[in-house]
């Protein structure tokens, strides 16, 4: 008799073991990494969601990160379900705002996963002034050097490029001019003119460039109650 207990309390243990696998692994993983830690909000407070750091008010403080996932086969596995665990979450870490960094729906190239990442931020003062936005040339320019072999190759495509070298006995100087476009997921494009020194394969140079990506549709931020 103490053997066959033994064993069905055993049987038991396992059991809900198995169902708690089971049950966490079929609900969105919603996490909120805390760098600070207040009390958590009450359950009828909002929670604003912003898309660009510039309208973030200044009197704010970053105090965690959101990190969501979950495949269109689980349970709550879409747009507002997310959004609305991120703000169970975001309250209960004491946070009443959330930057998004990155938001994509499933798709064949992110292996059908939905992900939601933001920086929590505890907003003191909604009425205070946003941060400083960012210049043109801050959003869309850019300054690149590199140094290697040379592989003719790119993980940009399609990509044109044109190239002129002029001999300098010992090594080559050149200069070019290069044009990108990003058409999975969403489209952008870059420009960029490059100037540099040649010897056999190996490669130095430096490049200035642009890059074009679309505007948002959508709001700048919404308020999630």
């Amino acid at each position: 008799m103490f053997f066959k207990n033994k064993y069905c309390r055993a049987s038991r243990i396992i059991l809900t073991g198995i169902i708690g696998l089971t049950l966490f692994s079929c609900s969105p993983q919603v996490n909120v990494i805390r760098y600070k830690f207040y009390p958590p909000r009450e359950n009828n407070d909002s929670v604003v969601i912003y898309k660009k750091s510039q309208d973030i008010p200044i009197d704010s403080e970053q105090i965690g990160r959101l990190e969501a996932t979950c495949k269109p086969w689980m349970e709550g596995c879409d747009s507002a379900s997310i959004f609305s665990f991120a703000e169970t979450k975001i309250k209960k870490a004491g946070g009443n705002a959330l930057l998004v960094t990155k938001f994509e729906k499933p798709t064949f190239w992110n292996s059908s996963t939905l992900l939601l990442n933001g920086d929590v931020f505890l907003v003191h003062d909604f009425s205070s002034p946003p941060d400083t936005a960012l210049s043109f040339a801050e959003k869309h320019m850019y300054v690149g050097f590199g140094a290697g072999a040379e592989t003719g190759m790119s993980l940009m495509l399609p990509k044109f490029s044109y190239y002129n070298f002029q001999n300098r006995k010992s090594f080559e100087t050149y200069y070019g001019i290069e044009a990108s476009a990003w058409i999975i997921h969403a489209f952008w494009a870059s420009l960029n003119g490059l100037y540099g020194v040649k010897k056999n394969s190996f490669t130095f140079d430096t490049s200035l460039g642009v890059w074009w990506f679309p505007k948002l549709k959508n709001e700048d931020c919404l308020v999630l109650k």
